[in-house]
């Protein structure tokens, strides 16, 4: 899967780019009502915004958020690669962990008293540090896995404003 849905080819992780921009408009649509005081009073009161999907659509987005990146993983997920290898062995990639059935990415707001808005990554419902492509200061309220608000939304902006048609066309 490595090749054919993760982090092989760009194209791969690339065209998950919509799911992404719908994820990431969520979470600032989420965090505007939360900032405006609205939580509790929208109607219905407003609690998350999910989508369903099947791993093939899963492992591209989680590619895209920059999830079990290997920086040699072109180099080890080659075919005449040694599998014995300790390096091949502790590899991040791995579609049967990343990827099992009921498999699923959540994007968490918190609001942290005196500290702001944080955003929280849960891959199969356990929560996951964010990489550098989430977030460059994580550690808010001495949670490693939160990331504050602002530095999400700034670092995650070169990664919005993609051309689907353009990006799949022959």
């Amino acid at each position: 899967t490595y090749w054919v849905k993760g982090y092989g080819f760009s194209i791969n992780y690339e065209m998950s780019c919509l799911l992404f921009e719908d994820l990431v408009g969520a979470t600032a649509r989420a965090a505007a009502r939360v900032a405006a005081g609205q939580s509790e009073l929208a109607e219905p009161p407003l609690r998350g915004t999910f989508r369903f999907a099947h791993a093939e659509t899963l492992l591209p987005l989680i590619a895209r958020l920059g999830l079990f990146h290997d920086e040699n993983g072109r180099e080890m997920l080659r075919a005449d690669a040694d599998p014995a290898s300790p390096e091949v062995a502790a590899r991040h990639w791995r579609a049967g962990s990343i990827a099992p059935f009921g498999a699923n990415i959540a994007v968490v707001l918190w609001s942290c008293p005196g500290e702001g808005m944080a955003v929280q990554i849960l891959h199969n419902e356990l929560p996951v540090p964010p990489p550098r492509t989430l977030c460059h200061k994580p550690g808010m309220a001495g949670d490693m896995t939160l990331c504050p608000l602002a530095d999400f939304e700034s670092t995650v902006a070169d990664l919005l404003g993609c051309d689907f048609h353009d990006l799949c066309s022959l």
